[in-house]
Order: structure tokens, then sequence, then C-alpha cells
């Protein structure tokens, strides 16, 4: 016989949809840092190009630290809306949006404390340099709780199926950016004017995107959903200690991976700014630029499988996780391979983007690091898509263990020994890439290797095994479907015909037994009749036989 099945994994054409979604979501911020980089080195000094470079790597450890902040909150709230959680994906985005403020006026405080003042000695700049860099320090730190909460806010809009929407706030403050910038650009008089102009319209852009990004959680619907997510104390359950207490957890592992991964890029500028004149400091920001705009066009990958997989994994569907894993490391390497030959072929033009300096553009063809910055498209593609699936299966500490060593063992090791006799620009992008090769390594194992072996079950309202319920709503399982975008109104489901010789019957079982063993939802004749039986009597058309009166 033949017997309806729902699938659980979106087309093709939908995951594409969602990973070019979410390809501009992450893309706006560094692709509109890297517009500002090309502004400041067109319109002031080389020197004022390398202070903006600088500040914004202390921003960067400042906020970057708490990323999880944004995609840790996609895949809570995303395994919550999968497993229909509805209050407890509502508490989820207010304890998010309160973290966010809370953890990120922590984090500039303590960056403002420690790094500020000695940033001429940490960093050996020109006393020029130095100066510039210290005009937007203030504002750009200052700016790092709002910029936290909107992150935080964008991941909760994803985590709800809403990518397309989160795209365009992105993209919105990204512009916004870019904007204050051109006009401080234009309201400075002298590099010091303009390089506090700058700070000043970051930190106004960021207060009035933290509004506007709480707003929107508060007011947008979620897939499937018949009302807003409205995540305030009246309409969210309390969070269990556990819940709280696992959040936190997780956090605290992200945070350190986090830590780690930006003080590698920190550590880079810290060594460059040590060694190199300002035109090879300049060199090096262009560097970053590049290496994050063509890495966050790939995390359009990543966010799908964190939106995606998340709900998946809330729902126990470990095949299909599996199979979406395929595609998307697939679709992430091969448009490494796209970006790799992009820079081959840019390679005269693309530097005249950012800079005039002939200094600048020397550092950046002639000293190796563009070979180095095309042989990491790939494998940096394959980390980012990797990193997706990590969040979708909170395999929070595993990737810390991972960022751990691989800066331990890897990075640092490789910086030292590259950078001999002469520190270079190749030299300190080598051991980026080295450590990027040790992530994608143990990435790859834990999805390709340790993903598949698992034993997954969908998870009720408070997050459990749904295995032992007593819930026998064979129906149940649909409330899945909505919730992964492009599906609200297709049925997509396959014709299946089971194999006569093995096939089982669920009168022994649970609903949601067979839904975790993958069984085939056909009942006994006994069950069938008991049910419909039950059915009559619960409607009051059951009507007792004489010979039992």
């Amino acid at each position: 016989m033949t017997v309806r099945r729902r699938r659980a994994m979106p087309r093709r054409g939908v995951l594409a949809r969602v990973s070019l979604a979410g390809a501009g979501r992450c893309v706006a911020a560094p692709l509109s840092q890297a517009l500002q980089l090309a502004l400041v080195g067109a319109r002031a000094s080389s020197d004022a190009q390398a202070a903006f470079g600088v500040a914004h790597a202390v921003a960067r450890l400042s906020a970057g630290a708490l990323n999880f902040l944004a995609d840790g909150v996609a895949a809570e709230v995303g395994a919550r809306a999968g497993a229909n959680d509805r209050l407890g994906a509502r508490s989820f985005a207010a304890l998010a949006m309160a973290l966010a403020l809370v953890s990120g006026t922590a984090s500039a405080i303590a960056c403002a404390a420690t790094l500020t003042p000695s940033a001429r000695g940490a960093f050996r700049l020109t006393p020029e340099v130095a100066a510039l860099a210290n005009e937007m320090f203030p504002w750009v730190l200052g700016a790092t709780p709002f910029a936290m909460a909107f992150e935080s806010a964008m991941g909760t809009v994803c985590g709800i199926g809403r990518v397309e929407t989160a795209t365009r706030w992105s993209a919105g403050k990204a512009a916004a950016d870019a904007a204050a910038t051109l006009a401080a650009l234009g309201l400075g008089r002298g590099d010091a004017a303009k390089m506090r102009w700058i700070g000043v319209g970051t930190f106004a852009v960021s207060v009035a995107q933290a509004g506007l990004g709480w707003w929107l959680v508060s007011t947008t619907t979620p897939r499937g959903w018949d009302e807003p997510l409205a995540p305030r104390a009246t309409s969210a359950r309390r969070l269990g200690a556990a819940e709280t207490f696992g959040f936190l957890a997780n956090g605290a592992s992200m945070v350190a991976r986090s830590i780690l991964l930006q003080s590698s890029f920190f550590v880079a500028v810290v060594v460059a700014a040590r060694n190199l004149e300002p035109s090879g400091l300049a060199a090096h920001h262009i560097v970053v630029s590049l290496w994050m705009v063509c890495s966050y066009v790939v995390d359009g990958f990543a966010t799908c499988a964190t939106v995606i997989g998340s709900r998946l994994f809330g729902a126990g569907r470990k095949d299909e996780l599996v199979r979406l894993s395929h595609t998307l490391v697939a679709w992430g390497v091969v448009t490494g391979f796209v970006f790799s030959a992009a820079l081959v072929a840019g390679e005269s033009a693309i530097p005249s983007v950012f800079t005039r300096d002939a200094k600048t553009k020397e550092a950046l063809l002639g000293s190796g690091v563009w070979r180095v910055l095309v042989l990491a498209q790939p494998i940096n593609a394959a980390v980012f898509v990797y990193d997706g699936f990590i969040y979708a299966t909170h395999s929070f500490s595993f990737v810390r263990e991972v960022m751990a060593t691989g800066v331990g063992l890897v990075f640092l090791p490789t910086l030292y020994l590259a950078n001999r006799p002469l520190v270079s620009l190749k030299g300190i992008w080598t051991a980026k890439l080295a450590l990027n090769a040790w992530r994608v390594a143990w990435l790859a194992g834990r999805v390709h290797v340790w993903l598949p072996r698992q034993e997954m079950s969908p998870r009720d309202d408070n997050g459990e095994n749904e295995s032992e319920s007593d819930s026998d709503d064979d129906e149940e399982a649909a409330h899945y479907e909505p919730l992964l975008p492009g599906n609200e109104s297709e049925e997509d489901v396959e014709s299946v015909t089971p194999q006569t010789n093995d096939v089982q019957y669920e009168s022994s079982l649970k609903p949601s037994k067979i839904k975790a063993k993958g069984l085939s939802p056909i009942r006994t004749p006994e069950l069938a009749m008991a049910r419909a039986s039950s059915l009559r009597a619960s409607a009051g058309e059951f009507a007792p036989s004489s010979s039992v009166l």
C-alpha cells in the first residue's frame, strides 16, 4: 500500500533562497566596513586608514566575543520553534536581549580599561596613528552594547524563520554606518576631526538600531505562528534553572571560542602594527576586509544550516539534517573556489579600490599575502558552513576545545615560525590559514562522522526527548513543517511503498516512539476500532448494548 509522508527538509530552491538571504545579512557589516575603509583611504591619509583599522580591530575584539548572542540565539530559538515551544522561544529571546546589553557593556568597559590607555604601547603605533585611533576608541567601544543588542535581535528574527527580514534590517544598518562615515569625512576638517565624527556616527547608528531591533522582535510573527513573538515577561514562561544554566553554559563555551578567534585576529594586528610600516599596516587591514567579506558571503550557508538545521535538530530528524549538511557544505566549498578565481582575476584591480597609496599596493601584491588569500577561500568557506551545523546541533563545548587547541598548538607556533627571520604579511596570514585548516578537519569529523551515528528523538515543549511522552496525536509531527522557510503553503509529500515483509505496526508503541523509530504509521484493525469507539464516546454517540445492561 502507499503511505503519504511529509519531508522535513525543504527543497534546494528554498535552501538557496534562505542561504542568499543569510549571506546578505552576514556580509552587510563587513562589506560596509570595507567600504568605509576605502572611503577613509580615498578622503584621508594612510595614517587615518591605519587608525580606522586599529579602532575597529579593538571593537571586533569587544563585540566579536559575544557573537553567541546572535548565532546562538538563532539556534536556541530555532530549536524551540522546531519543538513548538512558543513560550520557551519568547523567554530565550528576552533573556538574550538582556544579556546582550549587560555583557556588551561589561566587554566595552574591559576593553576601554585595558586597551585604550595603552594603545600606543600595545601596538607600537606611531604617535600620529595612535592619536587618530584614540579619537575613535571611546565612541566605537560605547556602541558595543547597542551593537550586541541589535545582533541579538537579528539572531532571534532568523531563529523564527524570518531571515529575509533580518537581512533587510542588517543591510539598512550597514548602509547607515557607511553613510555616517561619508558624512563624517565631509564634516571633519583634518584627520583628527574626521576620526572623531566617524566614531560619533557609529555610536548614534548603533543606539538607534538597537531600539528598532527590539521593536522588530516584538512585532514580527514567526513562520507557522498566528501571533507576534513579543518576548515580554507577560507572554513568556519563566525558564527553569536547568534551561537557564544550560543556555549560559553554552554561551560561556561560545564566548571562549569567540574570544580565542578574535584574539587570533587581534594578535595578528598587533604583530603587523609592531613590525610593519603604516603602509604595511593599512595593507593588513585591507586583507582583513577581503578575508571577512569573502567568508561572510559564504556564511549565508551557515545561517541556513543554523536556522533550518536547528529546527530539524529540535524535531529529532537526523537523516534530513545529515542530508542538509552534505548539500550546504558542497555549496559552500564551490563558492569558496569561485572567490579564489575572482581574487586571481582581480589581483591588479582590487587593491586600487581600497587605496591610492603605491606603498600599500606594493605591500599587498609584493609580499606573497595575496596567494595566501587565494588559497584560503575554500577552507574558510568550509569552516563557516560547519560552524552553522555546530550551532544547530548545540556542539558548543566541542568547538570551544577545537578553537583552544587550534590557537595554542597551530596558530601561535605557525605565527612564530612563518615570521622568521623577518615579519611579513604572508607569514601573519599563513598562521591564520593554518588555524582554519585545523578547524575544518575537526568540524568535518563532527558533522560527517559523529552526527550520523547519533540517536535523536523529537523534543517536547520543555526541551526534553519526546520518546516517553504520553501524547497519542499522530498529527503532532505536522507542526514542525510550517516552521521551515518556504513550506507554509505546500504539502511537499512523497509516496512511499513499504516492504510487506518488514512492516512494523504501532499497536504496541506510542506515537512518539513511532516517529522516533521511523516506523510506518499503519494501524492494526483492533487499534483502529478502539480509537473509533473512543471518538464516538467522546462525542456522546456511544450507546451500550442491551446485553451489557
